[in-house]
């Protein structure tokens, strides 16, 4: 807001605006910021099976941290003492 209002006066009139923001500068780098829907998919279905992945790891761990005798099994005493 600073940047734009440059006489302080808490709104930008449309000089300001027009000084300040420069369309042909922007449409060069319009690119840099545009997500097609593609690959906004992508993205949501990597973070997916990037957080499931962490999940089961996670469960992994704590199976394996009450697991004392390490055979994969819980034992009653190893599920108690998990839960």
């Amino acid at each position: 807001m600073k940047y734009i209002d440059e006489d302080g006066s808490g709104d930008i009139s449309f000089n300001e605006f027009q000084e300040k923001v420069k369309l042909s500068e922007m449409m060069p780098k319009q690119h840099k910021y545009t997500v097609s829907r593609f690959q906004f998919v992508q993205a949501m279905k990597s973070a997916h099976h990037w957080n499931h992945t962490r999940e089961d790891l996670k469960i992994k761990d704590l199976f394996q941290k009450f697991d004392e005798n390490g055979d994969g099994v819980l034992e009653l005493k190893e599920f108690e003492a998990l839960v």
